[in-house]
């Protein structure tokens, strides 16, 4: 596989491609809490501005259910890997501009209880521009933890594991977007082949965000075969990727036939920051 550098797309394939061309939702889960709504909250600030959410726990148990809140800073890597680490790690993190309450919940069986917070941007020295997040981090209790309260109150209906406890997590994105300045620049990395789940191939694309705000990119390849003839578009799934973070798109190849293929690659961030990369694949 060849790879033609990664450039902002001029003239006749911006036109080309002008003519050419979300969060998750958490499923509450039976026998523990669950989070109500999108895991990823947005909010547009400025210097010295305060703005406020809640964060809906929910409880589909007939007994009553527990839960600590708590905060984490977030990155992610094409690789896989994701990492929680202590807040204010990461240079990015919000998490000393977030205050909430409570930090422990019981929620009554089949209700919900709501966490509140609320996001204090600093008026800073040093001028903030772009993107900073952290995690608010929502983590069901087991009845039989230390930290629990109540008791032997689990649900008679269900069984009781030894020796194995499974602990829930939901984590719930807090980004602020300061959008004074706004750097929008996207980088390939790791553009390979690998074997597909059912047979054939894949092609994994890298993405990563070299700028300062969140970008919730449009991905998508065009595929020409041996004789420059179009053989379609092909869309990615959408994901989130913050600065300094990266993620790797799949693009399912098992209907092409063997032989050489060309391949562009397009990187929509929006308002009209288009990126793309041009490879040579053979199957």
């Amino acid at each position: 596989m060849s790879f033609s550098s990664l450039r902002h797309l001029p003239g006749v394939w911006a036109q080309f491609l002008a003519i050419c061309l979300t969060c998750s939702i958490a499923v509450p889960s039976a026998g523990q809490i669950s989070v109500v709504g999108e895991l990823a909250r947005d909010h547009d600030v400025a210097p010295g501005s305060v703005v406020f959410g809640e964060i809906d726990v929910h409880n589909p148990t007939k007994a009553p259910r527990q839960a600590k809140i708590y905060q984490t800073d977030y990155s992610f890597f094409l690789d896989g890997t994701n990492f929680f680490d202590e807040p204010s790690t990461l240079e990015r993190s919000n998490a000393k501009w977030v205050q909430f309450s409570p930090s422990f919940v019981t929620v009554p069986p089949g209700q919900s209880v709501s966490v509140q917070y609320e996001v204090r941007v600093p008026t800073d020295s040093v001028a903030l521009a772009g993107s900073y997040w952290s995690v608010i981090m929502i983590e069901d209790i087991p009845d039989d933890s230390p930290e629990s309260t109540l008791g032997d109150s689990a649900d008679p209906g269900e069984e009781t594991e030894l020796g194995v406890r499974q602990i829930y997590r939901y984590a719930i994105q807090i980004a602020t977007h300061v959008r004074v300045t706004e750097e929008y620049e996207i980088s390939f990395a790791g553009v390979d082949l690998e074997p597909g789940i059912t047979g054939g191939q894949l092609l994994r694309v890298g993405v990563e965000n070299d700028g300062n705000i969140l970008v919730r990119p449009r991905v998508w390849i065009e595929l020409f075969n041996g004789e420059g003839k179009n053989l379609g578009k092909r869309d990615s799934e959408a994901a989130r990727i913050y600065p300094e973070t990266s993620v790797s798109y799949r693009f399912d190849l098992s209907d092409l036939d063997s032989g050489d293929y060309e391949v562009l690659v397009v990187v929509d961030a929006g308002d009209d920051n288009l990126f793309g990369g041009q490879y040579s694949v053979s199957l």
